[in-house]
């Protein structure tokens, strides 16, 4: 396994214990179905990088969310190192896709802690499909 996970009342964390190239699903993480039912219409993903600070990349960091219904107006944002690098509505469907900016988060790139976390709020109680949802972070 290439990550460790954590479920909290209120989060999931995941500590990546090496980069990881390519797309991984959310299940591949060690992320379950049922910590994805997000009952109260918030998820909060705390991605830890471990200070890989001098791994690239990829050129348009990407995340994946799908979801087992269609869903109303969500709220999505995206927090690197205490920088807000992504804040947007995303209006109704059946998933969202998060372009991150690769030369923000090498801006605010650290040596020894590096955590993204992203927030989603929906209208209503949302089921985020694990094996249909991928992170793609690194070349």
């Amino acid at each position: 396994m290439e990550a460790t996970t954590e479920i909290n009342p209120a989060e999931i964390y995941v500590t990546l214990k090496e980069p990881i190239a390519g797309k991984m699903s959310l299940h591949e993480l060690g992320i379950k179905e049922e910590d994805l039912r997000l009952n109260k219409g918030v998820l909060k993903l705390v991605i830890d990088l471990n200070g890989f600070h001098d791994f690239p990349f990829f050129k348009v960091p990407t995340f994946e969310f799908r979801y087992e219904q269609e869903t109303s107006e969500s709220h999505w944002q995206c927090d690197y190192n205490d920088h807000t690098i992504l804040d947007r509505i995303d209006h109704h469907g059946r998933s969202t896709i998060l372009l991150l900016k690769r030369s923000e988060l090498t801006l605010f790139e650290n040596r020894q802690d590096n955590k993204l976390v992203i927030i989603a709020k929906f209208k209503e109680p949302a089921h985020i499909l694990g094996n249909k949802s991928f992170i793609h972070l690194y070349n």
